[in-house]
């Protein structure tokens, strides 16, 4: 039996604790796919501006170092 990848569950438990996200709030299925696809998004959005503000201050650091 293959172990299951613990990646995906790290980010809904990031979604469910740090967000406050529990509960689905739509009803039927094409509804909670909605809800589902907004909350990924959001997390994306979040994860990606974590990644470049990282990248902006690395950037910073090594100018003013240089400078």
């Amino acid at each position: 039996m293959n172990q299951r990848s613990s990646q995906t569950e790290g980010t809904f438990g990031d979604i469910k604790r740090n967000l406050g996200y529990d509960r689905l709030r739509r009803r039927g299925e094409s509804g909670v796919k909605l809800e589902i696809y907004l909350v990924a998004i959001g997390q994306n959005i979040r994860k990606y501006h974590r990644l470049k503000m990282n990248r902006e201050k690395k950037a910073e650091e090594i100018h003013s170092a240089v400078n």
